[in-house]
C-alpha cells in the first residue's frame, strides 16, 4: 500500500559538518534513479529539488567516513530569501533549485521542493539511509526519507478495524546505522521521514553512538512491532523534538536502550497512534488485541548521565532568565541580544521557535513511558535551563506524559519507573512535574506514576498536575501516584494530584504502603503562585479606604484529591495551603499531620497501629473522622483553626483547645480521654434544628480554663429551641462562658450554659422580636416570615437568616420578605395629585372675564420624597407628570376640568426593589375672585395602576445572593381640596396673603399575587384601603416689579415666597394581610400596620409674570417631613381665550 511522503516545511537547522577529503562531493539537484555510496559518490548532498528514488536496495549507503546532507536550502540561514544562491530572491525567481528549467507545478504556479531519497521497492532489510558498522559520519535530513511499501492491510469484516497484519516487508528504516562496532557521528532530522514495514524504524541506531542525535523533524512509521527512534550507547545528547507518530501493535515511539552520555531531551509530539489511512482513502482502527500487547510509546533503558527532561517551551519571565531586578527588561537571559533579535531566549541551543511541548501518549495497556530494561540503571540531573528547570532532578516533566487504556478490561500507566523483573533504577534526583502526567482507564487499573520494586526515586516535586481516573464503574482502581520500592520518601505538592473516579477499587492519589524509613507529603503555595496571590491581592485592594474590608484571594494553588497510603515508618503530612480531600491511612509508625495557614482537609484520617498527632493552627480546618485505634494520639487547636469531626478509638486520644474550634460538625456522640479548652478556644456543639438534637463529647476529663468558650453551630430555623446535653464527663474542671454574640450561636437565638453534675447543657431560645429589635411593622411578620422559611424547606433563606450577625442587618432583611406597606403608594399617588392641584392655589392664573371667558393652563409637575424608618420601614419616592386644565368665566367665578397624567417611583427600605405607579386623573373645580379674597374647591378621581418588583438580598459565608418576585395591581383614588386666601396690599409694590387649605383623599388598592421568588418569597396579598384629610395654613409674602394686574393690564414680574404648615386632620393608612405561597394549606395570614401620616413644614418660592392674557409661573418647593426633606418644582403657563 503505497503512501506518498509528503514533505514538511520545517524552519532548518544546519550542523557545521566535518569532511572526509578522499572523495569528492556528490550533489543530487534533480530526479535520479541511481542508488548512492559514500565509498564511490563521497559526500552526499540530495539538493533542493533533487529526487532520488530507487527501486532496489538501500537508498544511500554510508560504507565510508563521509557525510549525507539532505537539503532544504544551500546554506545555513534560517530566514534565507534566497535558496539557491543564485542572488535572486525567491520571489521573484523562477528556477528556484538553478537546473535550468522554471519551477512549475501542475496549475502552472512557481513552486520550490525539498530534497528527497525514497524507495517504494517493498524489500526487506532497506533502509533509506545505510550506515555501516564503524563508520565515521555525519547525516543531516532537512528534507524527505521515504521507505514506502505496496501493500493493503485486511478489514474483511468491513468495521473499520485492521484484521491481520498492517505491513508485509520488515527490517525497514529511514536512517539505520550497523552495529556492534561503534560508530562516530550526529544525527540531525529536521526534515521529514516515513516508514512503512514490520520490525521497522524511522531512526534506528544499532550501535554505540560516540556522537549525538537531533531530531526536530518528523517521524511517522506504520507497521506492526515499529520505532521511530531506537539508539544504543550515545555518548552525546540525545534530542527529540519535532514529532514521532508510529502505528501498529507493539510500535515503540522511541527506545532508548544504552547509556546516554549527556542529557535525554524529549520536547515533541510522541504518540502511539490508533489508525491510519490508506491509499484509497480508507481509514482503518487497530484492533483491541494490538493495543493490549503493552508496548510503551517512550522506553528508557540505558542510563543516561544528564538526566530526562521532557521539555517545554522556555518561560522567558523566569527568574533563572531575568536574574537581575528590572522590571522592563530587554535581554531576558543576559546573552547581550535584545529580546526582540534573540531567537534563542533560553540559551540551550535551540532556536524557540523551533521548540515545543513535549508530550508523550500512548493508548492500550502499555505505559506513555518506561523507564528501565533488563540492566541496572542511573539516571542523573538534569541541569538548570533558563526559563525551565531549576535543575537537581533526575527526571523534569514540563510536557505532558499521558496514557488512555480505551477499552474495558484494559489497565494504563502514564509513567513506570522499572520493569517487573528487570534491572534496578537508580534515579537519586527524583522527579520533577511542572507539567502533566495523566491516566486514563474505563473499569481497570489506571496508575499515573508507578514505581516498581527494587528501584531508587528519593523524591517528587509536583506543581503542574498528576492525576489519574476511572470513567466507568466496576472494580477498576485509580492510583496518582505508587511507590512499590519504599524509596519515595518525600512529596511536596504545590500543584494537584488526584485520582477520581466511582469504582469499587482503590482511589489512591498516594500509596507509599512500601515504604518503612517514613515519608513526608508536603503541600505549600511555592514562591510563583505566592507573587500570583500578592499581585491579585494588590489589584483588588488598591482602591481600598481605610475602613474598608481587605479582600483576599482565596484561589485554591494546590490540591490532593483521592485517598493517601504510608507505611510502616514515622510518616508526616504538612500541608500549609490548599486542599485535602480524601481519607489518609497512615499504617504504623509516629505519624504527624500538620495543617496551618489556609489549608483544608476534607476526610478521614487513620492513624493505623501507630501513636499520631493532628496539629492545626492559623485558619486551617478538618473535617472528618479522626480513627485512632485506641492508640496515643494528640489533637491539637491553635488561631483560628477549626475541628468539625468526629473520633473513634480514642480511648488513648486527648484533644487540646488551645484556639480556634472544636467540634463534631453533624449530630454524632464522640467519645475520647480528654479535652481541654484553654483561653481563646472553643468547643464547638451542632445543633440539628429539623431532629431537634445535638452533637455529643463523652469524656473522663474535661477542662475548661479561664477564657475558655462553648460556641454553637445551627444550620436550621426549626426545631432549634431546647435543653441539649453537650458534654458528659467523668471530671468536669472549670467553667466555659457563652456569650451568644461571640461564640457562634445565630443572632436570632439566645443561648445559656448550664452545669448539672458532670453534664453540660447549652439551652437555646428564639429571641423576642423586641430582643432582636425590630420594629412594629418587621415584628408583626417576624414569626410568619420564619415559618414560611421551614415549610417551604428553603435552605438559601434559612442560611441567610442564620448567617445574620447584627440588628441592622436583620432588619433590612425581614423588611425585604415583607410586603409594601408602610404607606408609600399612598403617599406617592396623594403628592402627585396634591401638587398637580396646586395650580388652583394660584389666584394670579384667573383672568378676567373681560380679558377672556376661556382660560387654560399646561404645567409639568416633579417632586422627590423620602421617610426614616420608624414603626414602619422607611422609603424613598419620587412623581412627575403633566396636568393640563380648562375653565369657563361664569356670572360669578369659574367652572372647569381638569385631566392629570402622573407618575411615581417607590423604593422601600434599603432594598434595590421598585414599586411604578401610573395615574389617570380627572377633576372639575369651581373657583372665586373678589377684591382681595380668593376661594376655590376641587374633586377628583385616579384610575391608579402600580407595578412591584421586590427583590430580597442575603448573604451567605459573604457570598451575596438575590431573590426577585413581581407583581402588579391597580387601584382608585378620589380626591377633595378646598381653600380660601386674602391679600393684604403693604404699599403699591409689597404684599401678604395668609391660605388656609384643607383636602381629603381616599385610596382603595385591589388585591394581587407575586410571582418569582419562590415558596418562602412570594406572597398573596389583600386588598387594601387607606385615607387621609389634612389642613394647611400658610402665610405668602410677595414683592412685584410694577403696578398690580388691573383690568386690561398684564401680570408684573413677582417673586413669592409661601411659608406653611401641614396639619393632620384623619390618618388612616390600611394595614396589609398577607399569607405565604407555601404548599401549606393551613397557612396563616399575616397582618401589618399601616403606620399613620405625620405633619410637615412646607416652603415654596415663586418667580411669575405674564401680560394681558397670559401668564407664567416657576415655582421649587420643600417640606420637611418626619425629619426628612423632600422637593418638588412645577412650571406653569395660562392663557385666556
Amino acid at each position: 500500500m503505497p503512501r506518498h511522503f509528503h514533505s514538511i516545511s520545517i524552519a532548518a537547522l544546519a550542523l557545521a559538518m566535518a569532511h572526509n577529503a578522499a572523495h569528492a562531493q556528490t550533489t543530487v539537484n534533480t530526479e535520479s534513479s541511481t542508488a548512492l555510496r559514500t565509498s564511490t559518490n563521497g559526500d552526499i548532498v540530495i539538493g533542493v529539488g533533487g529526487e532520488l528514488e530507487v527501486a532496489d536496495g538501500n537508498v544511500i549507503t554510508v560504507d565510508s567516513n563521509n557525510s549525507v546532507i539532505i537539503r532544504r536550502t544551500d546554506d545555513d540561514e534560517d530566514d534565507d530569501d534566497d535558496f539557491d544562491n543564485d542572488g535572486i530572491n525567491d520571489n521573484v525567481d523562477d528556477d528556484d533549485d538553478n537546473d535550468g528549467d522554471l519551477d512549475r507545478d501542475d496549475d502552472n504556479d512557481f513552486t520550490v521542493s525539498n530534497g528527497i531519497i525514497r524507495s517504494e521497492s517493498g524489500q526487506s532489510n532497506i533502509s533509506g539511509i545505510a550506515v555501516t558498522p564503524g563508520r565515521t559520519f555525519s547525516i543531516t535530513n532537512d528534507g524527505g526519507i521515504s521507505v514506502l511499501e505496496d501493500f493493503e492491510a485486511d478489514d474483511d469484516d468491513r468495521n473499520g478495524i485492521v484484521d491481520g497484519p498492517i505491513a508485509s516487508a520488515s527490517g525497514r528504516y529511514g536512517i539505520y546505522v550497523g552495529g556492534p562496532a561503534t560508530a562516530n557521528g550526529t544525527i540531525n532530522n529536521t526534515g521529514g521521514i516515513f516508514v512503512e514495514g514490520l520490525s521497522s524504524g524511522g531512526i534506528v541506531v544499532d550501535a554505540p553512538l560516540n556522537g549525538s542525535i537531533r531530531n526536530t523533524g518528523t517521524i511517522s512509521v506504520i507497521g506492526d512491532g515499529g520505532v521511530g527512534i531506537r539508539t544504543q550507547s550515545v555518548t552525546g545528547d540525545v534530542t527529540v523534538l519535532g514529532s514521532i507518530n508510529v502505528v501498529g501493535e507493539g510500535s515503540v515511539g522511541a527506545s532508548f536502550e544504552g547509556p546516554i552520555g549527556g542529557t535525554l531531551l524529549l520536547q515533541g509530539g510522541i504518540t502511539q497512534g490508533t489508525g491510519f489511512t490508506t491509499d484509497d482513502g480508507l481509514s482503518l482502527s487497530l484492533s483491541r488485541r494490538d493495543l493490549r500487547v503493552g508496548a510503551p510509546a517512550v522506553v528508557v533503558s540505558g542510563s543516561v548521565a544528564g538526566g530526562i527532561l521532557v521539555g517545554s517551551t522556555p518561560v522567558t519571565d523566569n527568574p533563572l532568565i531575568d536574574d537581575d531586578d528590572e522590571e522592563d527588561d530587554e535581554d531576558f537571559d543576559n546573552d547581550g541580544i535584545d529580546n526582540d533579535d534573540d531567537d534563542d531566549d533560553d540559551n540551550d541551543g535551540i532556536d524557540d521557535v523551533d521548540e515545543g511541548v513535549g508530550s508523550i501518549s500512548s493508548v492500550g495497556n502499555g505505559p506513555a513511558m518506561q523507564i528501565g530494561g533488563a540492566q541496572a540503571m542511573t539516571v542523573g540531573t538534569v541541569a538548570a535551563r533558563l526559563g525551565g528547570t531549576s535543575g537537581g532532578y533526575s527526571l523534569v516533566v514540563d510536557g505532558s506524559i499521558s496514557s488512555n487504556a480505551r477499552y474495558s478490561g484494559t489497565d494504563s500507566i502514564a509513567l513506570v519507573i522499572g520493569t517487573a523483573n528487570g534491572g534496578a533504577v537508580n534515579m537519586p534526583g527524583g522527579i520533577e512535574v511542572t507539567g502533566t502526567i495523566s491516566t486514563t482507564a474505563l473499569d481497570g487499573e489506571a496508575t499515573a506514576l508507578l514505581i516498581r520494586q527494587q528501584n531508587n526515586v528519593p523524591r517528587i516535586y509536583n506543581s503542574g498536575a498528576i492525576s489519574a481516573s476511572i470513567t466507568s464503574e466496576g472494580e477498576g482502581s485509580a492510583i496518582a501516584i505508587r511507590d512499590l520500592s519504599g524509596t519515595l520518601t518525600s512529596i511536596e505538592n504545590t500543584g494537584t494530584i488526584s485520582a477520581t473516579g466511582v469504582s469499587e477499587g482503590a482511589i489512591q492519589a498516594i500509596n507509599l504502603s512500601a515504604n518503612t524509613s517514613g515519608v513526608t507529603i508536603s503541600q505549600f503555595l511555592n514562591a510563583a503562585d505566592l507573587e500570583t496571590r500578592e499581585e491579585i491581592e494588590e489589584d483588588a485592594n488598591e482602591d481600598n479606604g481605610p475602613d474598608d474590608e481587605y479582600i483576599e484571594d482565596t484561589t485554591v494553588y494546590a490540591s490532593i484529591t483521592g485517598n493517601i497510603v504510608t507505611g510502616s515508618g514515622n510518616d508526616n503530612l504538612l500541608v500549609s495551603h490548599g486542599i485535602i480531600r480524601g481519607n489518609s491511612f497512615l499504617n504504623g509508625g509516629l505519624d504527624t499531620v500538620r495543617l496551618s495557614e489556609d489549608s483544608q482537609y476534607d476526610g478521614d484520617i487513620d492513624f493505623g497501629t501507630g501513636d499520631g498527632l493532628l496539629a492545626l493552627s492559623n485558619e486551617a480546618i478538618f473535617a472528618g473522622n479522626v480513627e485512632a485505634r485506641n492508640q496515643a494520639v494528640s489533637i491539637t487547636l491553635a488561631d483560628d483553626a477549626r475541628y468539625f469531626g468526629s473520633i473513634t478509638g480514642g480511648s488513648q486520644t486527648d484533644v487540646v483547645v488551645n484556639g480556634g474550634r472544636f467540634g463534631t460538625g453533624e449530630v454524632s456522640t464522640t467519645q475520647f480521654r480528654s479535652l481541654t479548652v484553654r483561653s481563646g478556644g472553643a468547643l464547638d456543639v451542632y445543633i440539628d434544628g429539623e431532629e431537634g438534637t445535638s452533637s455529643k463529647i463523652i469524656v473522663d476529663t474535661a477542662t475548661f480554663e479561664t477564657g475558655s468558650e462553648i460556641s454553637a453551630t445551627v444550620t436550621s430555623l426549626e426545631n432549634v429551641e431546647g435543653s441539649y446535653n453537650i458534654l458528659t464527663a467523668a471530671t468536669v474542671n472549670g467553667r466555659a462562658a457563652f456569650d451568644e454574640a461571640t461564640t457562634g450561636l445565630p443572632f436570632i437565638y439566645n443561648g445559656t450554659i448550664s452545669y448539672v453534675a458532670n453534664d453540660v447543657f447549652l439551652n437555646i431560645r428564639r429571641k423576642t422580636a423586641t430582643e432582636l429589635g425590630l420594629n412594629k411593622t418587621a415584628s408583626q411578620g417576624y414569626d410568619a416570615i420564619i415559618t414560611a422559611i421551614v415549610e417551604a424547606e428553603d435552605e438559601t433563606l434559612t442560611q441567610s437568616i442564620l448567617d445574620i450577625d447584627n440588628a441592622e442587618r436583620l432588619q433590612e432583611e425581614i423588611n425585604e420578605l415583607l410586603p409594601d406597606h408602610a404607606g408609600g403608594v399612598f403617599d406617592t399617588v396623594t403628592r402627585n395629585s396634591r401638587l398637580a392641584g396646586r395650580h388652583l392655589t394660584d389666584d394670579a392664573g384667573i383672568f378676567d372675564p373681560d380679558t377672556g371667558t376661556v382660560a387654560a393652563w399646561l404645567e409639568p409637575i416633579y417632586w422627590k420624597s423620602q421617610k426614616k424608618q420608624s414603626d414602619t420601614s422607611g422609603y424613598e419616592n419620587q412623581g412627575q407628570g403633566v396636568t393640563f386644565g380648562m375653565e369657563w368665566a361664569m356670572p360669578a367665578g369659574h367652572l372647569g376640568l381638569s385631566y392629570s397624567y402622573l407618575s411615581g417611583k417607590l423604593q422601600n427600605g434599603e432594598s434595590d426593589g421598585r414599586l411604578k405607579s401610573t395615574q389617570h386623573e380627572v377633576g372639575g373645580f369651581y373657583r372665586i375672585t373678589g377684591k382681595n379674597f380668593y376661594g376655590f374647591a376641587k374633586i377628583s378621581a385616579a384610575a391608579v395602576s402600580i407595578d412591584s418588583t421586590r427583590i430580597y438580598e442575603g448573604t451567605i459565608d459573604d457570598d451575596e445572593f438575590t431573590r426577585t418576585t413581581e407583581s402588579d395591581w391597580s387601584g382608585v383614588l378620589l380626591g377633595g381640596t378646598m381653600g380660601a386666601s386674602y391679600n393684604f396690599d403693604v404699599g403699591s409694590r409689597f404684599s401678604l396673603k395668609p391660605m388656609v387649605i384643607a383636602d381629603y383623599y381616599w385610596l382603595k388598592e385591589n388585591s394581587y399575587e407575586e410571582n418569582g421568588g419562590g415558596e418562602a418569597i412570594d406572597l398573596d396579598v389583600d386588598g387594601r384601603t387607606s385615607s387621609a384629610a389634612t389642613i394647611t395654613t400658610s402665610l405668602t409674602a410677595a414683592y412685584r416689579f410694577g403696578k398690580k394686574r388691573t383690568s386690561g393690564r398684564g401680570t408684573p414680574l413677582t417673586i413669592e415666597l409661601e411659608a406653611g404648615r401641614r396639619g393632620v386632620l384623619l390618618s388612616d393608612l390600611g394595614a396589609t394581610t398577607a399569607v405565604f405561597q407555601n404548599e401549606d394549606e393551613d397557612a396563616v395570614p399575616f397582618t401589618i400596620s399601616g403606620g399613620k401620616i405625620k405633619k410637615s413644614n412646607l416652603l415654596e418660592a415663586r418667580i411669575l409674570g405674564g401680560g394681558f392674557d397670559f401668564t407664567w409661573r416657576l415655582s421649587g418647593r420643600a417640606e420637611q417631613y418626619d425629619g426628612k426633606t423632600s422637593y418638588g418644582g412645577r412650571a406653569s403657563f395660562s392663557v385666556a381665550f
